[in-house]
């Protein structure tokens, strides 16, 4: 059984108080983040196809889903007893499309203060970037350093954002 890594973009929202089912909320209990929006937008090589978790996501680029093996991807989430994590979340072109979707319907989230992450992969986590509206609040957790100045996203002509 091969474990899925992807690639990943988190809407992180401001609010404290969890709106929908499968929202993670930070709390007492719980120190991770609040996280509203989750969006998948590959498979590495290494995966073979195998896209186990993906359903926990909102969004899918179409690369990620041309990519996506069912025989494996079942037969992983059938083993882990978890069946949700081999479903397919809403599918979109391209990146552009995917943020616009995450920020639109995500509750009290404005494009100009939403608070996001994006990762490389989820095996690869020690370099990621934010956006500004996170920024103070990454920096006070005193668990991160800053590595470049702020800069917007930039999308190719395809839409696309570029090389991690």
């Amino acid at each position: 059984m091969r474990s899925a890594r992807t690639s990943a973009t988190a809407l992180i929202p401001m609010s404290s108080t969890a709106t929908s089912p499968g929202e993670i909320l930070k709390n007492e209990i719980n120190p991770k983040p609040e996280i509203h929006r989750v969006i998948f937008r590959d498979l590495t090589a290494d995966t073979e196809g195998n896209a186990t978790g993906v359903g926990l996501g909102d969004f899918v680029l179409r690369q990620l889903a041309d990519k996506l093996d069912p025989v494996s991807t079942y037969m992983n989430v059938i083993t882990s007893k978890y069946p949700g994590g081999g479903r397919l979340p809403m599918v979109v072109d391209n990146d552009r499309q995917a943020i616009f979707l995450a920020i639109g319907s995500a509750l009290r989230t404005e494009a100009e203060t939403a608070k996001i992450a994006r990762i490389k992969n989820t095996k690869d986590v020690e370099e990621f970037w934010i956006s500004e509206p996170l920024l103070p609040q990454m920096l006070a957790s005193g668990r991160v350093e800053q590595l470049t100045d702020p800069a917007p996203l930039a999308f190719d002509e395809a839409g696309m954002l570029g090389a991690f």
